[in-house]
């Protein structure tokens, strides 16, 4: 049993084990009363009341538990057993449910009186948890440790509501463009790193490149210049920026998606998949040049590729874009209980996932390449990789902008991306589409970030 951790809520996957967190809350070791007026006259306690005393207190997490996935195990059983090293006063009891599940087994949670400390968090998950006291601010916490600021931190690794902190991500991807070198080379182009460190490494560039490499057999795409991903909203937002656009106005109030500069860059993106035909093909098995995506899926690429030495892995940073290249984060985030019993404890398992002390475990997921603290280095796992890169995506990156009414605007967008591909919705009446749904959303529930 690993020192400070009860393995049981840990390995018994989605049962939320009520009755034993429950018990193991009450259990909570008791802070000392004040002392007597004289000593003389205090008794000495009994044996076992020593004991119970020097119990750890209980810290209750409810955590994602992929019991299927040996690298999420491995690296999380790492994480905790760090922590118990570090803090041997708290013993940290952990519940695991699946990441579908995890939502409504805190709402049920927190209905039945379960408290918990901590909470596994996600972006989309924000609005509803604050809705139902699920988590709380970090601001009092954050005020009250000298060991962290809110400076030390980059703004797009946070989760906030109203001007508040709710979240820092123990995990965030940004989005890189990852190439076959090999496909470059054997085409006399230069790839994009060359053209990154040439001051060339633009969306008109990547375009270019990508007609080139783009091979057609008929009317179907056997080699694909790129892959981009403007359906999805955490992508499309930084596409948008690079052109000088965003989702809403500065005090979102109103949606922007009519201005000229957002029609720009949808243009652009659909252009890519519907007149200029080059995406296509697949990255891991060779037949694509340029694909777009997080280093969450380096794991993929050394499962795949690097294994059959199919081609030389290539990694250069977002293309500039008119307005520049602000980089969107994808996070994966904690929080704190709303309605915890060790709020403080609570807080230092917080601290920890985003420490120094994690660093390398959360690499060996994909993460770790993006951290929340500035003075934490990025790990890597890979020869290919350039921690450059990833520390000048950090220092360009953004807040993702998302709305209570997230899960709506992405499938709503989505439908609407794919009509326009598909030739059947022009770009403005896209657009237009998109606005007026979001003016409803937005009037429903409001922007989170």
């Amino acid at each position: 049993m690993r020192k400070g951790l009860s393995r049981r809520t840990f390995l018994g996957g989605s049962a939320l084990a009520g009755a034993g967190l429950l018990l193991a809350a009450c259990g909570q070791a008791q802070m000392a009363g004040e002392a007597p007026a004289s000593e003389e006259m205090a008794e000495e306690p009994k044996a076992e009341e020593k004991t119970e005393a020097m119990e750890p207190a209980v810290v209750n997490y409810l955590h994602v538990d992929l019991a299927q996935n040996e690298i999420w195990q491995n690296s999380w059983g790492s994480i905790f057993d760090t922590f118990a090293e570090k803090h041997p006063d708290l013993n940290l009891t952990v519940t695991g449910t699946s990441f579908g599940e995890l939502p409504a087994k805190a709402g049920a949670a927190q209905a039945g009186g379960i408290a918990f400390d901590a909470v596994y968090g996600y972006f989309a998950w924000l609005g509803p948890f604050i809705d139902s006291e699920i988590i709380t601010n970090l601001d009092p916490f954050l005020a009250a440790d000298s060991d962290v600021s809110p400076d030390d931190f980059y703004d797009a690794t946070t989760e906030r509501y109203q001007g508040k902190i709710y979240g820092f991500a123990w995990f965030s991807n940004g989005k890189e463009i990852w190439f076959n070198k090999n496909l470059f080379t054997e085409a006399g182009l230069k790839n994009p790193a060359e053209r990154e460190a040439d001051g060339e490494w633009t969306y008109e560039a990547l375009l270019e490149d990508a007609k080139v490499l783009t091979k057609m057999d008929g009317d179907e795409i056997v080699q694909g210049g790129v892959r981009l991903y403007a359906g999805y909203t955490s992508y499309l937002c930084m596409y948008v920026w690079a052109y000088g656009a965003d989702f809403w106005d500065e005090g979102c109030t109103a949606p922007t998606f009519t201005t000229d500069a957002f029609r720009e860059a949808v243009q652009f993106h659909v252009d890519v998949a519907l007149k200029h035909k080059v995406m296509g093909g697949s990255y891991t098995e060779g037949t694509q040049a340029m694909f777009n995506t997080g280093s969450f899926n380096v794991r993929t690429f050394e499962a795949q590729i690097t294994p059959n030495n199919l081609f030389e892995i290539g990694m250069a940073p977002m293309p500039n874009g008119p307005a520049g290249r602000p980089v969107a984060l994808a996070n994966n985030a904690m929080y704190l209980g709303g309605s915890g019993v060790n709020p403080d404890g609570g807080w230092e398992f917080l601290k920890h996932t985003f420490s120094a002390d994690v660093v390398d475990a959360v690499a060996a997921m994909g993460g770790g390449r993006y951290v929340a603290n500035k003075n934490v280095t990025p790990a890597t796992t890979t020869d290919y990789e350039d921690v450059n890169v990833y520390l000048m995506q950090a220092a360009n990156s953004r807040i993702t902008p998302t709305i209570f009414k997230q899960a709506e605007f992405n499938a709503g967008w989505r439908e609407t991306w794919d009509e326009m591909v598909a030739g059947t919705l022009t770009v403005p009446e896209g657009l237009e589409r998109t606005q007026g749904q979001l003016e409803n959303w937005l009037a429903e529930g409001g922007c989170i970030q």
